[in-house]
């Protein structure tokens, strides 16, 4: 895994203005008040009365205009104000449009181009026109054409200066082979968007993407082919993101995506978009296969470094997890395998993320399909129960991990929290891909034979059968399983409280099926 640069800077350099304003507000600290100590200091040496103070004001205004106002239009007034203030000061023309230099280096990056040129050159025309007038002396011809076209001539040159500056830093910022945005800038949005979450208590996604076997394809197709492989990626992950989400290549084979405002179960939606989309490609010259992972902020690291380290360990615990596969058994591993890719990797992390007890959902499919055989299911509903014993609780990535690690009773308050994993589970499942009749399974897991139960309160014979049996695996579990703040029942506690249930939470018909299966594995 490779760490980000340790001596990355903190801000974009000042090399080309137009570049900064591509991402961030305002100029950095300090350009648009020197230039203004500029302007006043050459307007005070010409002028001690009230021109002196206007030009002083205009100087000023210019500057802070310039520094802080993110809209562009005030910005040129500002520049074009500071224009005026030399311009005052300078009534004489000729070489002295040399005081220009700052101003003009300034516009050059501000506003790149020759129609600019042009409205430079009249500027200068005017203001040192207007500075004779105020002056009371008569305008030369001469001074006026030497002044502009020095001013001209200067701007032109700081132009083609700043835009070898502005190619450079592109060049810095942005990767040659995609056209996204690098490792480099992708770390100062990160920075960008921490400060705005502190600022707000947002929260927003750095989602980390790895081709699989990207050397493979290399190999096999050729370097050539993979390029195409890198851009067309680069083309479908810009294709299937909102416009200001920020898409960068960190590494050869590896993507980011800073997505703000999203959470975990919106970035795990976001991978199987993307997964859908590559899967979808026609044009690949290699079939083309995601490992995903991401990190949260600002739970899961307070700087840059700290998130895009975070995500890719993600990553990398999900390839340790495919490599090792689950610790399942052959049943519902070949169950989790027909699971769309990005529900797989939340049953993965439902584990790993410590959302789940160790072996819960494994023990949970397991009594699922013992019961479910009990009960006559077919082969196909046994399947589609096992998909739904494995992804049943994934609704639980979007609760707080406080609620779920409380060993007491929850509150009314916090009850009313845990009831909501159900309906957002099901929504997520359905963004996933996950088919209908798992997600049926699913919704209605939790719903009582009495009626009392949730989301929908169904009833009796009104429940899925399928989500019955689920719903009493899931009790059995509960029941036997040790948990770290409680030792599980014993068999005969177990077997009264499955009576006790029957016919109010659970099928009083599956629970006669239940019982002998429980006794005999206590």
């Amino acid at each position: 895994m490779r760490a980000p640069d340790q001596d990355q800077p903190a801000a974009p350099p000042q090399a080309a203005a137009a570049e900064i304003f591509a991402h961030t507000r305002h100029l950095p600290a300090g350009v648009g008040a020197a230039i203004g100590l500029y302007s006043a200091a050459l307007l005070w040496g010409a002028h001690q009365g009230a021109t002196g103070l206007f030009a002083l004001a205009c100087g000023v205004a210019a500057g802070l205009a310039v520094e802080y106002e993110p809209s562009m239009p005030v910005r040129a007034a500002g520049y074009l104000l500071g224009l005026l203030s030399v311009n005052l000061a300078i009534p004489a023309g000729g070489l002295a449009a040399l005081a220009y230099g700052p101003w003009i280096i300034l516009g050059a990056a501000l506003f790149p181009g020759w129609p600019a040129a042009i409205g430079l050159g009249g500027a200068g025309v005017a203001g040192y026109l207007l500075a004779n007038v105020t002056a009371g002396s008569p305008a030369a011809v001469v001074p006026v054409i030497a002044g502009s076209a020095a001013i001209a001539l200067l701007y032109l040159a700081a132009a083609l200066v700043a835009g070898e500056a502005r190619s450079r830093s592109a060049l810095a910022l942005t990767d040659p082979l995609t056209g996204l945005a690098n490792r480099r800038l992708l770390g100062w949005r990160i920075a960008e968007e921490l400060a705005q979450a502190k600022r707000t208590g947002g929260t927003f996604a750095l989602v980390h993407l790895d081709i699989q076997d990207f050397k493979q394809i290399n190999l096999r197709a050729g370097q050539r082919a993979g390029d195409r492989v890198l851009a067309q990626i680069a083309q479908i992950l810009q294709d299937t993101t909102r416009g200001h989400d920020v898409v960068a290549r960190v590494t050869g084979d590896q993507f980011a995506i800073l997505a703000p405002g999203l959470g975990e179960t919106d970035a795990s939606v976001v991978v199987e978009r993307i997964r859908t989309a590559i899967g979808r490609a026609a044009t690949l010259p290699a079939p083309v296969h995601l490992t995903a992972g991401w990190a949260i902020a600002p739970r899961d690291g307070a700087d840059p470094n700290a998130l895009l380290e975070t995500a890719e360990a993600s990553v990398f615990e999900q390839k340790l997890a495919r490599r090792a596969g689950p610790s399942l058994p052959m049943e519902l591993t070949e169950a989790l395998w027909g699971l769309p890719d990005g529900a797989q990797d939340l049953v993965r992390l439902l584990h790993t993320e410590g959302i789940e007890h160790e072996g819960h959902l494994s023990r949970v499919g397991q009594w699922s399909l013992d019961l479910g055989r009990l009960a006559g299911l077919a082969q196909e509903r046994q399947q589609a129960l096992a998909r739904a014993a494995l992804v049943h609780d994934i609704g639980k990535f979007a609760l707080p991990r406080s609620l779920l690690r409380k060993p007491g009773p929850l509150t009314p308050e916090e009850q009313a929290q845990m009831v909501r994993h159900v309906p957002g589970g099901v929504a997520l499942l359905r963004a996933l891909g996950v088919d209908e009749t798992v997600i049926a399974i699913v919704a209605a897991h939790h719903e009582r034979w009495d009626g009392t139960g949730y989301p929908a309160g169904l009833a009796g014979d009104r429940i899925p059968l399928e989500a019955r049996i689920l719903s009493i695996a899931d009790g059995c579990d509960a029941m036997t399983a040790r948990r770290p703040h409680r030792k599980p029942w014993t068999t005969d506690e177990a077997v009264a409280d499955l009576r006790l249930e029957g016919g109010r939470q659970f099928d009083p018909e599956l629970v006669d099926l239940i019982i002998p299966v429980l006794s005999a594995a206590g």
